[in-house]
Order: C-alpha cells, then sequence, then structure tokens
C-alpha cells in the first residue's frame, strides 16, 4: 500500500490529540522514536496542509538535538514536492492498533490551551449532552410522570362543566383515571372535590330514576290508589332527562289522576255530611222561648225602662256553666235601634248550671234597658256563647238560635 508524505502529517495530526501529553513520560521509548522516524520519512500517511506543514516543521527543529537513531534528519525533503509524492512499499502486515486513549485522556487533550476554539466547542457540545442527559432523566423520572398525570386528571375534572345524565360516563371515564393514581398523587389534586360532587350527583340522578321505576312497576302490579299515587309524586319529581330512562310512568300519572278525583268526590262527600251533622248538632243546642221582655215602668224625662228575661231551653248534651246572649232591640221594619245612651247591642249572661234537656226561667232576674217609650218592636238573639262545664265552649250565631224576632210571638219549635 502506498502513501505520500503528507499522509503522514494526518497520522501526525491524529497522535497528538491524543498522546501529546505523554510525550515527556515517553519521549526515550523505541516506540516514540519510530513514530518520529515514519513522520520524518513520510511513510504511509496523505498529504498535510500548509498550517500542518509548518507545525511539523517546528516540532522537527525542536527535536534536532535527538540522538542519531531518532530518524530526524534536517534534510528531510517537503513532502508537499511532487518528488516526495513517491509511494515506499510497506511490508505486507496488518497495521498497527490504535492507540488506546481513555474519554477523559482525550477531553483532556482537546482542551489544550494550543486550540481555543476548538476546545470551547467540544466543551459546550459535552455540556450540552450532559445537560441533555439530566433533562431525559428529570422527565422520566417518577416524580415528573406523577406531575404530568395529576395535570391531566385536573384538566379532564375541569373540562366537565355542568353535570347532567348526558354527562354520566364522561364524569365515570375522568373518576377512572383519577382512581389510577397513586394514593399520594390522588391528595395533589386541587379540583377532586368537583369531581366528587359530579359523581355524587350522577348517583343522585341515577338513583332518583331507580326509585321511581320500583314505585312504577309495584302500582301496576298492585293497582290500588294508594300505590298509584306513591309512584305518580316520584314521578313527577324527575326531570325530562330522567323521564326518558323510565317505563309505564304515563299510565301511572293517569290512574294517579283518576284516584284523586276519586278522593276529592269522596272528600267533598264526607264534608258536606259533616257540615250537616255539625248543622244539625248546633240548630239543637238552645231553644230560646217568648215572652222575653215587657215595659217594667215608664218615667217621663228618661223615656221607658224595658225588662229582659231570657227563657231557653239546654238540647244539647252537656251541662251549661254560662250561657251569654248577644241581643238588641228592632224598629217597626227590623233595624237597630240604640238605647237612651247610644248603645245598640247588649250581653245578657245567665249563670248555670243547666242541665241536659234542662229549661232555664226566672221571671225574678232579668236585665233593665232604657229606650224611647214606644220604640222597641222587637227583640233579636245575634248569637249566644255557651260554656260548658267540662271546659270547652263555642258560639252559636243567629241562624242556629232556634227563636223568632218578634217579641209578641213564640219562639220557632
Amino acid at each position: 500500500m502506498k502513501s505520500s508524505p503528507k499522509s503522514a502529517f494526518a497520522h501526525y495530526g491524529a497522535l497528538r490529540i491524543g498522546v501529546e501529553h505523554r510525550r515527556s513520560r515517553d519521549s526515550a521509548t523505541g516506540a516514540t522514536k519510530g513514530r518520529r522516524r515514519l513522520l520524518a520519512e513520510g511513510k504511509s500517511m496523505s498529504t498535510p496542509t500548509d498550517d500542518e506543514w509548518s507545525e511539523f516543521q517546528r516540532w522537527k527543529a525542536s527535536n534536532s538535538g535527538a540522538a542519531p537513531d531518532s530518524g530526524l534528519s534536517s534534510e528531510s525533503a517537503d513532502p508537499r514536492s511532487e518528488a516526495s509524492t513517491q509511494h515506499v512499499p510497506q511490508p505486507a502486515k496488518s497495521p498497527p492498533a490504535a492507540p488506546s486513549v481513555s474519554p477523559a485522556v482525550t477531553v483532556a487533550a482537546l482542551t489544550r490551551p494550543k486550540s481555543h476554539k476548538a476546545r470551547n466547542l467540544v466543551i459546550a457540545g459535552i455540556v450540552v449532552v450532559a445537560l441533555g442527559a439530566v433533562g431525559v432523566g428529570i422527565y422520566n423520572s417518577p416524580a415528573a410522570a406523577d406531575e404530568r398525570r395529576i395535570s391531566a386528571v385536573e384538566s379532564l375534572i375541569d373540562e366537565l362543566g355542568g353535570v347532567t345524565l348526558a354527562s354520566a360516563d364522561t364524569v365515570a371515564e375522568v373518576l377512572t383515571e383519577y382512581k389510577q393514581l397513586t394514593p399520594a398523587a390522588q391528595e395533589r389534586v386541587k379540583n377532586v372535590s368537583t369531581l366528587n360532587a359530579a359523581a355524587a350527583k350522577i348517583e343522585m340522578l341515577l338513583g332518583d330514576i331507580d326509585a321511581a321505576q320500583s314505585a312504577v312497576d309495584t302500582a301496576i302490579e298492585v293497582g290500588d290508589c294508594e300505590s298509584a299515587v306513591a309512584a305518580e309524586t316520584l314521578v313527577s319529581a324527575l326531570t325530562s332527562e330522567q323521564l326518558a330512562r323510565t317505563t309505564g310512568e304515563a299510565e301511572i300519572v293517569s290512574a294517579a289522576a283518576d284516584c284523586a278525583a276519586a278522593d276529592q268526590a269522596a272528600a267533598d262527600k264526607a264534608a258536606k255530611k259533616a257540615l250537616a251533622a255539625e248543622e244539625k248538632r248546633k240548630n239543637n243546642l238552645i231553644r230560646v222561648s217568648g215572652g222575653w221582655w215587657s215595659v217594667s215602668y215608664r218615667d217621663a224625662d228618661k223615656g221607658c225602662y224595658y225588662f229582659v228575661q231570657p227563657k231557653f231551653k239546654n238540647l244539647s248534651k252537656k251541662a251549661l256553666k254560662y250561657v251569654t246572649f248577644d241581643v238588641n232591640f228592632v224598629n217597626k221594619v227590623d233595624d237597630s235601634i240604640a238605647d237612651i245612651d247610644g248603645e245598640t247591642n247588649h250581653r245578657l249572661q245567665v249563670t248555670g248550671p243547666i242541665g241536659p234537656g234542662k229549661s232555664y226561667s226566672d221571671d225574678e232576674y232579668g236585665f233593665n234597658l232604657n229606650y224611647g217609650c214606644g220604640e222597641p218592636e222587637g227583640l233579636v238573639v245575634n248569637s249566644v256563647k255557651i260554656d260548658y262545664k267540662d271546659g270547652t265552649s263555642e258560639t252559636i250565631d243567629q241562624d242556629y238560635v232556634r227563636c223568632t224576632k218578634s217579641w209578641n210571638k213564640s219562639c220557632a219549635g
């Protein structure tokens, strides 16, 4: 294999990068002498550049005082000339193995002060590679992976928005993503309360549907009004979205309406019956007798005094303690008239006891009312308050007092 003297400088340059730092250590060894001789003779080397040639000449001059066996000649031909481009035959043997240089030694050689620009570029490259390796390590660390998963789950929760039945699947998916986090990571999800509220609302909506559907199925099976009304109450509380997921609700609503109408009719009938019973009862509490009042005496200056004596019968089934009558006199056209003091209504109270079915009449007990002579034409009982001995009481109005308005006629009944 032929090589030009110039190629010796390429080989020389490579050797300097890796092993020049060992020159002081092995300058006296045969290996170094052999390499220098090879460089000087220009064997198996490519053509050097001008700068490389100048550097080689300086190196050769600095070592011109070496031992005679160094193989360096001051008369070495310029390997760049045409004469020196002839190839020297090489013995047929395997090329020597490249020297083993550790990365630390290589970096030290590359960063020598003689090549500042190259050194800086290499250092910058090493730093970039090192920082990149550190960044990849940080990105792939368990803590960084947890942070990314937590951030992803928080974003999914923020996107939930308003929760309806339509978003049930989405909520379930987000909940699954959350549960796949580690317990420690779950505690660091900031908006987990929003997710829990959404899940609770979905569960409530679905629970209402299940409860209503169960009630509807029971009402259809049983077929009574109580079940139908109970089911209709649950159905009426559902939203349109929930109703779309139930069956038989229309039938139950109709049945409940029929039941409500029947119940109302029964209630009205019962109320009417109760009212009639109450009317009958009140009509049979007091029966007022006639001849209540008469002129007791006349006064030329003060008019006439009318003596009023209540007369009645206890028609109730309880003993009476007090009976208080609210009365007033009327004229010929049944309009109320006032006494000489301007009073129209008078309260006349009778003290019992008066037993069930007993009558009350006391000719010596009564009330003197002062009116103008000849004015009163009749006495009206407006109401009666009854206090029973058992501590209860009630008041009945004029409609339930069985008595005529005319003073000179007996009370009805």
